[in-house]
């Protein structure tokens, strides 16, 4: 398939299994966006303004527990977003072969895998951080260098070429950041779940999946993470003028209830948009597969009905 038509086939999936695919968001989001828009409360946040002007700090400790409590239901739901993402490539997976699947069927299929894929995401998000740590530190040295090499020609350092080198610094990062995912781990997920191979092995084979058409799936990658902002953008200023237009005058809310609503909205829109890049990618990696092993159907059939089997033996014994 070509990138519009995979990108075609994944919003047909999308729309004819769409409350499936929600559904296997929904049970991860949901909680997390109740955690997350109570927490201000549960803190006191809506105080605060007044409790730094009567007790600093009171202030300055419940600062730093909101932040503390943040981090931690960052980390939380990283390690849940990684079980998520593997449910739906294998709620896509059954789906595309026109088999069931199910919301919970789908988290107990992959759940026998989850510390295998959580170990592996977490060894690409090392390799990931430590690499474009690297890269920064090179890349700030040379534009450094450049700084100083018109400095001492005696060139002017005006505010606009601090300004352009500023932005050649953020903007060279992108191209970079993205090929790097694509290297080291655009399929990592489908390759655990599906393959069941884990660890380096699962990052070792995403590398050769993506290597023959690696410039292919880059623009595919950067697609997805324009599409992905692109549509929550736009949908979140729609229902942002609503509620200040129409909503906002009536009730006359604070502002942190303000912010909790227009964060809750944000966080529905996500859960909505969110499950069609995982199913562009599965997709995406199936298409690999087919293009470099002459994959077919009936293989990854036999792969997820061998998954199946294993999962129901397991919870047998």
């Amino acid at each position: 398939m070509s990138l519009g038509d995979v990108f075609d086939a994944a919003f047909d999936l999308y729309k004819n299994n769409w409350s499936l695919f929600v559904g296997i968001c929904a049970v991860i989001q949901v909680p997390a966006l109740i955690v997350w828009h109570a927490l201000p409360y549960s803190l006191g946040m809506d105080k605060l303004d007044r409790m730094s002007r009567t007790n600093a700090d009171d202030f300055v400790q419940a600062m730093f527990g909101y932040l503390g409590a943040v981090l931690v239901i960052i980390l939380v739901q990283s390690l849940l977003y990684v079980l998520q993402s593997g449910a739906l490539s294998l709620a896509v997976s059954s789906r595309y072969l026109n088999r069931t699947a199910g919301v919970f069927s789908s988290y107990r299929q992959v759940a026998r895998s989850f510390f295998r894929l959580l170990v592996t995401w977490i060894v690409v998000a090392i390799g990931l951080g430590g690499f474009m740590s690297v890269f920064m530190a090179l890349l700030a040295f040379m534009l450094g260098l450049l700084v100083m090499s018109v400095q001492t020609a005696g060139g002017p350092m005006g505010e606009a070429f601090a300004l352009t080198l500023g932005v050649m610094f953020w903007l060279i990062q992108i191209p970079v950041f993205i090929a790097a995912v694509v290297i080291a781990g655009l399929f990592v997920t489908q390759i655990v779940v599906v393959e069941r191979t884990g660890y380096f092995g699962a990052v070792i084979r995403n590398l050769e999946l993506v290597v023959p058409n690696f410039p292919r799936l880059c623009v595919a990658a950067f697609a997805l993470s324009i599409i992905l902002p692109a549509l929550c953008l736009a949908l979140d200023s729609s229902v942002s003028a609503i509620l200040e237009l129409i909503v906002y005058p009536w009730l006359h809310p604070p502002m942190l209830a303000r912010a909790v609503a227009s964060g809750i909205g944000s966080g529905v829109i996500l859960l909505f948009v969110q499950p069609y890049v995982m199913i562009c990618l599965t997709l995406l990696y199936y298409d690999q597969r087919v293009r470099r092993e002459g994959f077919d159907l009936a293989l990854l059939d036999r792969q997820l009905l061998s998954t199946v089997a294993a999962t129901t033996a397991e919870r047998a014994a």
